[in-house]
């Protein structure tokens, strides 16, 4: 039977900044299919930027992967990268969702371009 995907924009084009207070940032993936099979994964792409140390990030409280540094280090407050993080697709919930990200002390660092990508019902 085919399958087929979806996706949501959690942060748009407009930077958010994530500081030492999580920011729960609340996304829907309402008809989302999934299960704990292997061909039933999601996953996030976004962009970062100042970011200075690796960072979890979460999705609906359950930690499923890290942010991590730019490799230029001599460019990390300029440069925008993107990251991507699969995750299984039980972790997503058929409705209301959330993002969870939070800076380490003194490491402030932004995200834009944030989508989740998921298994739709047909």
């Amino acid at each position: 039977m085919p399958k087929v995907a979806d996706f949501i924009t959690i942060v748009g084009d407009s930077p958010r900044t994530i500081g030492v207070t999580e920011q729960d940032i609340p996304f829907n993936t309402g008809g989302r299919e999934g299960s704990n099979s292997v061909s039933d994964h999601a996953f996030i792409i976004l962009s970062v930027k100042g970011l200075r140390n690796s960072v979890a990030i979460k999705v609906n409280g359950q930690t499923i992967d890290q942010l991590h540094p730019a490799p230029d280090t001599a460019n990390f407050q300029k440069t925008w990268f993107t990251q991507m993080v699969a995750m299984r697709g039980s972790v997503l919930r058929n409705g209301n969702n959330v993002l969870e990200l939070e800076a380490r002390p003194g490491d402030n660092f932004q995200v834009k371009n944030t989508f989740c990508f998921f298994h739709q019902n047909a």
